[in-house]
């Protein structure tokens, strides 16, 4: 898989609030997953965590009860790890929840490596996602390249370099306003349709 080195190499020059609007970007995109594949309570339950995330970002979120959240996925993710398949929905659901998670705990723990691991495990899910999809087709790369990168994680790559952007052109002083960041987020909702219609797609194939 061909990840978006370019853009995670530039996650150590940016600030805090960009890291953290990097992070929330990639979950928002990624929520589509759990809205294609969660029942309603358990979608809302993720629609709320992920809401606490962009309020978090907003200034409206408390360090003690973010950890706790943090924590208490920790202990429940590596409970769960072993019976889980990267083929089931348990496992995309389970990873779409992560992704959130990672987006709040950049805010209490800022850094690039929470950066990356938040984008790399987004386009791993992806990579799954569009690899199913083309039915798995066997692709001959030279050895140590990686395989070509399918549609949905070029549109998360595309994604990705709009967000650094649109947070580069901000002045370095400027704090992210809720205004620019309900807009960042609103830029965010024809890719996480599109995601959530793939694996809508994915799941419903016998």
């Amino acid at each position: 898989m061909a990840s978006n080195a370019a853009a995670y190499d530039t996650l150590p020059s940016l600030d805090s609030a960009r890291l953290a609007a990097f992070a929330l970007g990639c979950a928002e995109r990624g929520s589509g997953i759990f809205l294609a594949l969660a029942g309603q309570e358990e979608a809302d339950r993720l629609s709320s965590l992920l809401e606490r995330a962009w309020l978090a970002a907003a200034g409206e979120g408390d360090d003690a009860e973010i950890a706790d959240i943090v924590e208490e996925f920790e202990a429940r993710a590596e409970a769960s790890s072993d019976g889980t398949d990267s083929l089931d929905a348990a496992y995309f659901l389970l990873h779409a929840e992560y992704l959130s998670v990672l987006a709040l705990a950049i805010q209490i723990q800022p850094s690039s490596e929470l950066g990356e691991e938040t984008g790399e495990m987004l386009e791993n899910l992806l990579h799954i996602i569009d690899q199913r999809l083309s039915g798995v087709r066997s692709v001959t790369v030279a050895a140590g390249e990686p395989t070509p990168t399918g549609p949905l994680q070029q549109i998360e790559h595309a994604a990705q370099d709009r967000t650094l952007r649109a947070l580069a052109e901000l002045p370095g002083s400027d704090r992210l306003t809720p205004e620019f960041l309900t807009e960042l987020r609103a830029s965010f909702v024809p890719q996480r349709d599109e995601i959530a219609s793939a694996t809508a797609l994915l799941f419903s194939e016998p």
